[in-house]
């Protein structure tokens, strides 16, 4: 088993492995074969889960997967019994490493970027390449969806904000209509003193980091500490 996840409405439990195969656990369910599995293509990573206000009406609960090739793959809970599985990305050889959807928006990361894309439409929004900081490929991405259009971004000691904006018609120099495409863009970036290990909002103003301090950063605590603990004393000795 490499991920597993609980959907909004708490009625399933869904897992998927590096066979391929994702299994579904119906807590509802009275007959004696609770658990549906489903074979991919592609050996599996990640994955999500949504509640059916987020798809399609006629779609039911659906959920997505990344796999270890890179592809993402959308598969509804309705058509269980059905072989149409449907590919949403066909990947670039990197495995996905995870995964974040929220009202038609799928975020996903591999080693090498972060890419945000249309569940609804299809429409490529945004990429954005991971940072190069020197901490290495096992420092890995963390993505949460903070509203609707909102993306909350941490990566080695990057933290990012991505807005999303909406397609909009705007006239150019020559008076002439241009439809503007869905794009994403960075409206907050800063550097943490630690590698970001997860991140959630914590009040309308706050984010949470779990964070891992690197041994340059505990290096210069220890530093600051012997500095104050043994100069200090002595200059105020000197000043009485």
């Amino acid at each position: 088993m490499t991920d597993i996840c609980l959907d909004k409405s708490c009625e399933s439990v869904i897992s998927c492995s590096d066979d391929g195969n994702a299994a579904i656990y119906h807590f509802q369910r009275r007959e004696k074969r609770k658990v549906d599995m489903i074979t991919f293509p592609q050996p599996l990573t990640s994955i999500v889960s949504v509640f059916p206000d987020d798809s399609s009406s006629d779609s039911g609960e659906v959920f997505l997967v990344g796999s270890a090739l890179g592809g993402v793959f959308s598969k509804s809970q309705s058509l269980l019994q059905t072989s149409l599985i449907s590919t949403l990305f066909d990947g670039t050889g990197f495995p996905v490493l995870t995964m974040a959807w929220r009202s038609g928006l799928l975020a996903w990361a591999d080693v090498e970027c972060v890419r945000v894309k249309s569940t609804k439409t299809g429409e490529a929004i945004c990429m954005l390449e991971r940072p190069e900081n020197g901490f290495g490929k096992n420092a890995l991405c963390h993505l949460f969806w903070e509203t609707d259009n909102s993306l909350l971004l941490g990566w080695e000691d990057q933290f990012r904000v991505i807005k999303v904006e909406e397609g909009h018609v705007e006239v150019d120099r020559e008076g002439d209509e241009v439809f503007v495409e869905k794009k994403g863009e960075i409206v907050v970036e800063w550097e943490a003193d630690c590698i970001i290990c997860g991140l959630s909002p914590f009040d309308n103003e706050t984010i949470a980091i779990l964070g891992f301090l690197t041994f340059h950063f505990l290096l210069i605590c220890l530093l600051i500490y012997v500095y104050i603990d043994m100069f200090q004393p002595l200059r105020m000795n000197q000043w009485w």
